[in-house]
């Protein structure tokens, strides 16, 4: 089953997502809180045809951030018009936050016309890191913004914008001129952030491959991460001239990371039906403790008439023990779930030999899962 690596959806929300569920007694587990929004959902459009929510992150007053992309229309005087990447906070009733950003929404603008975030975590101190692709020039970046908690961008975080800096750092995480895009973030113990995406890299043409990049605390390069003196790693293919694609970091239940800062990047290995699963040591080398030198591979297949494996991996977490969950699809069309243990072995222990599948619609109909938390 090949996958295409982006599906634009509208921005929209629903309240299974927010913490405001927790607290309705009327209603029963998973039915929509009709409190929230128009009758349980929420959309925001500016006019385009491609916004999107990517990422949601609720705090402890019962708000939610939602990030992704939202539309920004032409200017006057003929200022090109496209997506800029977006975080709205919204109040525990869909709302917007009228003291967040302007009017409930930040928009951060690199120049491009296909910008968008995919990841937020938020730091020890209330600011909000917010990584996914931003466009300064004719082609996409590793981006990362920081936002202060009323939503302005933090001036002393990034690029250099003159005497300070411009909010965001932006990366080409690549061998060459092309688009390269984060796809998630997740904060080491001391402070610094790591960022997973799809860099490109030359092999006779250019194949996006794992991507990873760490961050120093004001937004600068870390060059100690990688081994190679850049600060960023493209990692090598699972084979000859294949594209392989990002689709997360797993964390545990807290939103952390491993004690020792080890970091799982999840994703698949575009048209070859197979998932994919890669652990860095905290400075970004191939954990030897992990599968073959740091990788898993997880092909989609058929044995004796039992479905084994996963085409993609969507979303993975790191249970209490150190276990992996996995969600994912396969050839069989439901949410797929994978346990592996702490080495990148199979848990046969989990379902029928490491392996559940979960439909919800017609076996000719595709589900696909896109994220996963621990309760």
């Amino acid at each position: 089953m090949s996958r295409t690596p982006l599906r634009p959806a509208s921005f929209r929300l629903l309240p299974l997502f927010t913490l405001a569920l927790a607290a309705v007694a009327s209603a029963a587990p998973g039915q929509l809180d009709l409190r929230f929004g128009q009758d349980g959902v929420l959309t925001i459009g500016r006019g385009g045809d491609t916004e999107q929510v990517n990422a949601l992150l609720p705090d402890a007053a019962g708000s939610v951030y939602a990030a992704g992309a939202l539309f920004r229309p032409r200017a006057p005087g003929g200022s090109a018009s496209g997506n800029d990447m977006a975080v709205v906070r919204l109040l525990d009733d869909g709302t917007l936050d009228p003291a967040f950003g302007e009017a409930g929404v930040t928009l951060i603008n690199g120049g491009g016309d296909g910008e968008a975030a995919h990841a937020i975590v938020r730091q020890a101190d209330g600011k909000l890191l917010v990584a996914g692709a931003l466009e300064l020039t004719s082609y996409t970046d590793f981006g990362v913004a920081r936002l202060l908690p009323n939503g302005q961008l933090d001036t002393s975080y990034g690029n250099a914008a003159g005497a300070a800096r411009a909010g965001f750092r932006t990366v080409n995480v690549a061998q060459t001129v092309a688009n390269d895009s984060a796809r998630a973030i997740a904060l080491q113990r001391n402070g610094k952030a790591v960022v997973a995406g799809w860099g490109v890299a030359v092999e006779n043409g250019n194949y996006p491959r794992f991507g990873l990049m760490r961050l120093d605390t004001n937004g600068d390069l870390d060059t100690t991460f990688g081994g190679a003196g850049t600060g960023y790693v493209i990692s090598a293919p699972t084979q000859y001239q294949v594209t392989e694609y990002v689709t997360g970091i797993a964390r545990r239940r807290d939103g952390s990371l491993p004690a020792n800062d080890s970091v799982l990047v999840v994703g698949y290995v575009f048209g070859r039906s197979q998932g994919l699963m890669r652990r860095y040591t905290a400075d970004g080398l191939p954990d030897p403790t992990f599968g073959t030198n740091g990788t898993v591979v997880i092909p989609d297949e058929n044995v004796g008439g039992v479905r084994r494996g996963l085409s993609s991996i969507d979303a993975a977490v790191i249970q209490d023990d150190g276990r992996i969950l996995v969600v994912g699809t396969g050839g069989d069309r439901g949410f797929t779930f994978l346990r592996f243990l702490p080495n990148g072995t199979l848990d046969t222990s989990f379902g029928t030999q490491g392996r559940v599948m979960v439909k919800h619609s017609g076996t000719s109909d595709v589900d696909e899962p896109r994220a996963l938390m621990l309760q």
